[in-house]
């Protein structure tokens, strides 16, 4: 489940600012070690302990932990962003809740929070549920003031966060959603392992369980029992520190967010709690998002940091209150002190030792090859408006110079707009992509041995360039050489390039429409004519503007200026208009005011007056939405600091 469009928007924003003092790789490397520091320091501050130890325990803990260690070489860094101001939603909203004129901070936090990541939001909403339970059971006198406060703090919520609620609800109202494409297969695909001896509920409850293998953990470099050592002396922290204080409605939240999270976290891998995440999955549509159920043990690390820090106070305490320490001079209660930090500090950190030293190994710097760069170059050289797809087609792969598998990066590497496969190919999953265009690669790449005019096939696509990188299964893509309307234009040690000898165009007129119903229909018509001469749509739609005469069908690129990512101005007059997404999501696009014909997919087709007055404009609809809740959300703020000051002038 993400932000949607426009929901990260903020911090891209901030992150292209930044790229104009520094270079990338600085930018990079900043962000990661943000993960850490802004984790240690956010609940380092935010621990309600009192003391400087227990802070200390606290902020160590948040961020040297089996869970950022495995989410770190996951790569989901906007998980850990998110997770790194969690303390900071919590606490500020435990505040509020004393005081609720203090309103502003936990609106701040959840706000970031949900700029980078929903899953994490969820988490934070479900924990300040809890504690909000316990508030208002707690406050009788105050339940209904309680309840008022925080009706008015979630309506300001939503006003200031429009900008990506907005786009969200619209991506879900079309279907368009990545929650549509979840099914009962992500359960098994992503649920918790057993990472340690195969213990599922023990894993969890020790911050591991994560659903993919291959990482490095501490306990296969020293005894196991070592480390369960160690967790039981965090654990004994936790448990201690709450049940010394027991009345505070924090800590009790913590403690059942906790307990629910640890049922939740286990998925469908414990027999005794699958129901429940199976009964939420099946009744809840956003519970769909939490599929990855070892998200859930996001909430554990907090309530063991944070209730972990009344613990250490606790043990401290209970030493400067033992007659014996008055035996030790003054001058060596100092010492004791420094040695008493060193070890709670220490705990976690031996807990979590391969963090540390590049992941034991497993992290390192790394660049894209200088061929990669060079065929960039090449590609950048040709000014034209055309996509490129690239091979070997898998979302996640390992390539000779990773030594490891990622995300593959093409898209985010290459300056034209570069097509990869979305088939992340985990357990029974193939792809989950509801694009067509995934899909129709995936029948091309099926039946590869039965064509040999590839380059004509692609050209609705505006494919004008194929990158083959030298990796993985590449062996399985030498048809390329085979096809007759393909040319090798360039190739070096990591990377080959292939031209389409066809003509390729984002924006084109044809006169003549066709109704398929599969992909088999367009290839096999391929063989007799050249399909890039009609619009093709889905079978017994849009019959009106069928047109079967295929005798005078002709096609030519219209004029047109690319406006922005999500505006092309179209200068020609056109019968029917075909137009290809630089993303290949064809959902969304409009021709003025006309609605897109029901299309195969591969294209949008727009009907349009055969002597329209004046240019056109196709436009991305869903744009409208960001824009509107753009406005709205930096109302709002301006509202908010507006009412702030005006509070601060009355009071000088």
């Amino acid at each position: 489940m993400g932000n949607g469009i426009g929901g990260q928007t903020p911090f891209l924003a901030v992150l292209q600012f930044i790229e104009l003092i520094l270079p990338s790789w600085a930018t990079q490397k900043i962000i990661l070690f943000s993960v850490f520091l802004i984790s240690g320091i956010a609940a380092h501050i935010s621990a309600p302990s009192r003391s400087v130890y227990g802070k200390y325990f606290s902020g160590t803990l948040y961020a040297v932990n089996p869970f950022i260690y495995t989410r770190f070489l996951a790569g989901h860094f906007y998980i850990l962003l998110a997770y790194a101001f969690v303390p900071l939603a919590i606490r500020s909203f435990s505040d509020f809740l004393n005081d609720r004129t203090k309103w502003k901070r936990p609106l701040l936090w959840n706000t970031v929070v949900s700029i980078f990541d929903m899953h994490v939001l969820l988490l934070v909403l479900f924990i300040q549920l809890c504690i909000f339970i316990f508030a208002i059971a707690d406050e009788k006198e105050e339940r209904k003031n309680i309840i008022r406060s925080n009706i008015h703090l979630g309506l300001v919520y939503l006003a200031v966060n429009t900008f990506w609620i907005l786009p969200v609800f619209w991506s879900v109202s079309q279907g368009s959603s990545i929650l549509s494409q979840i099914s009962a297969h992500d359960l098994s695909a992503f649920t918790a392992s057993g990472t340690i001896s195969g213990n599922i509920l023990l894993s969890l409850v020790m911050m591991y369980g994560f659903w993919r293998g291959g990482y490095d953990y501490p306990f296969y470099f020293a005894p196991k029992w070592l480390f369960v050592l160690l967790f039981t002396g965090i654990l004994y922290f936790a448990v201690h520190g709450f049940l010394s204080n027991t009345k505070k409605p924090l800590h009790k939240g913590l403690v059942l967010s906790a307990i629910i999270s640890l049922i939740l976290a286990c998925g469908i891998s414990y027999p005794y709690f699958a129901p429940t995440f199976e009964y939420l999955f099946d009744h809840f549509f956003i519970f769909k998002g939490m599929r990855d159920s070892q998200k859930f043990v996001g909430v554990l690390v907090l309530a063991y940091s944070f209730l972990g820090s009344l613990g250490v106070d606790e043990i401290f305490k209970s030493f400067k209150l033992n007659d014996r320490i008055k035996l030790v001079p003054e001058n060596k209660q100092k010492i004791l002190s420094v040695a008493w930090a060193f070890l709670i500090i220490a705990l976690p950190l031996a807990y979590s030792f391969t963090i540390f030293n590049g992941f034991h190994g497993q992290v390192e710097p790394k660049d894209y090859p200088t061929e990669w760069y060079e065929v960039n170059d090449f590609l950048n050289n040709d000014s034209e408006d055309f996509d490129v797809l690239f091979f070997p087609w898998h979302l996640y792969m390992t390539f000779d110079w990773s030594d490891r598998r990622i995300a593959n990066p093409a898209n985010i590497f290459f300056d034209k707009p570069t097509m990869i496969g979305e088939n992340a190919e985990v357990g029974y999953i193939q792809t989950q992509s509801s694009n067509p265009t995934q899909h129709y690669m995936g029948y091309l790449l099926e039946h590869k041995n039965e064509i040999n005019n590839v380059g004509e096939l692609l050209a609705p696509l505006n494919v004008k360039y194929i990158i083959l990188a030298k990796d993985v299964d590449y062996q399985q893509y030498d048809f390329l050489y085979d096809q007759s309307d393909l040319k090798l234009v360039m190739e070096n040690d990591e990377l080959v390039v292939f031209k389409n000898l066809h003509e390729t165009s984002r924006v084109r007129e044809v006169n003549s429409l066709i109704e398929i119903k599969d992909w088999a229909e367009l290839v096999e018509l391929s063989k007799t004519i050249d399909i890039n001469d009609h619009g093709y749509l889905v079978k017994s739609a849009d019959a009106e503007y069928i047109e079967m005469d295929l005798s005078n069908a002709s096609a030519k690129e219209l004029n047109y200026t690319p406006v922005s990512p999500f505006k092309y101005n179209l200068h020609d007059s056109a019968e029917y208009v075909l137009f290809t997404s630089p993303d290949h999501d064809q959902n969304g696009w409009a021709l003025d005011d006309g609605k897109s014909l029901d299309s195969a997919g591969l294209t949008s087709i727009f009907a349009t007056s055969k002597d329209p007055a004046g240019d056109s404009d196709i436009y991305y609809k869903p744009f409208k939405a960001h824009i509107i809740g753009a406005v709205t959300s930096l109302l709002m703020v301006v509202i908010i600091l507006l009412w702030g000051y005006r509070k601060t002038t009355l009071k000088l």
